[in-house]
């Protein structure tokens, strides 16, 4: 499936004079007012041409919704004009897009964000920062963490998985047309160990030199919705402690989708069997917005299901967020 996307431009609200592209496909019968509107933050490397952002675009399309998806600095060969490149911290550009997407929308018209892996991290930290000025009505994050930190301590993912991952960053930013300008800012050292990088989180590494993150640590703490919670308070018995953290912050309906045994983002970024990050405490935390929804097997945006997955490939996820769409959309009816 491939629908006739529509490519969109906007200013961004950042100094350095960026454009965001919006893809925006509309269904066969033209835009439905009366229909919720989808936004979607495709995963890392990804664009709207990645098979799970046109599987549930498909999806979405026959029920009469329109999809808009933000595609990433860079990505799908978009001009950047500034040396500011893609960065899983930045939230302007997420805040920019939506907003832009809800003043065009019919008054009352729903408007629900959809993020894969990157897309959801970057989402979740979104919804939790920004709380009662979320541009969303409600959220759908499929395997995005919630604290990056322990991103840096999965070693599994670091040299089974990220290798590849590593290896499409390089592609994207510095084999190509950005390479020269990426080099520009980084010593000769910086830009080797950028080359050689084996995973994200060495790519990450060199990212935190971006201004106001001093180290890696900094960086996943300021990309993560948990983030301005120590980790050695995780442990605690109670969420009243945290009244005041981002994630307690969470004003729309914010449902977290994530697989146990996910290869690439560990469960431990989204869970704990005890203390604060306990399920059963963490979705109770501020007005109980934060909903979870863990499963024991489907891999990193995956989900397959019967014999012969290929046929069906991301049914089971892209129909999750479907449904919890309709229930979005007849809670808001009652």
């Amino acid at each position: 499936y491939e629908p006739d996307w529509v490519r969109v431009w906007l200013p961004a609200t950042t100094l350095d004079r960026e454009f965001l592209a919006l893809d925006v496909a509309f269904p066969s019968n033209g835009h439905d007012v009366s229909k919720p509107v989808f936004f979607f933050l495709h995963g890392l490397n990804g664009g709207s041409r990645e098979g799970y952002v046109l599987d549930l675009t498909k999806r979405a399309n026959r029920r009469g919704s329109t999809v808009v998806v933000m595609i990433a600095r860079g990505l799908m060969d978009t001009p950047v004009r500034s040396w500011h490149f893609f960065h899983g911290a930045r939230l302007s550009d997420a805040h920019d897009a939506a907003t832009t997407v809800r003043k065009a929308l019919h008054p009352g018209q729903i408007l629900v964000g959809t993020g894969f892996s990157m897309g959801a991290i970057i989402l979740n930290n979104y919804v939790a920062t920004s709380g009662p000025g979320c541009a969303l009505d409600a959220a759908f994050s499929i395997s995005g963490a919630l604290d990056c930190r322990d991103e840096l301590n999965d070693t599994r993912s670091h040299v089974l998985w990220q290798p590849m991952m590593a290896d499409f960053l390089r592609s994207n930013f510095l084999l190509n047309k950005w390479g020269k300008r990426i080099h520009a800012r980084l010593n000769n050292q910086e830009m080797g160990q950028l080359m050689r990088a084996t995973s994200v989180v060495e790519f990450d590494g060199i990212a935190a030199g971006y201004p106001g993150y001093d180290s890696l640590s900094h960086f996943y703490t300021e990309m993560s919705a948990l983030g301005d919670i120590p980790q050695e308070d995780y442990y605690v018995n109670s969420s009243t402690s945290f009244v005041s953290s981002k994630i307690a912050n969470v004003s729309i309906p914010l449902c977290v989708m994530h697989a146990l045994d996910d290869p690439i983002s560990t469960w431990r970024t989204v869970a704990a069997n005890e203390g604060f990050m306990r399920p059963e405490r963490l979705v109770e935390t501020g007005r109980g917005n934060l909903m979870l929804l863990l499963t024991k097997r489907g891999g990193h945006v995956g989900w397959p299901k019967g014999f012969l997955s290929y046929r069906r490939k991301w049914e089971f996820m892209s129909e999750a967020a479907l449904e919890f769409t309709d229930a979005i959309v007849k809670a808001k009816e009652e």
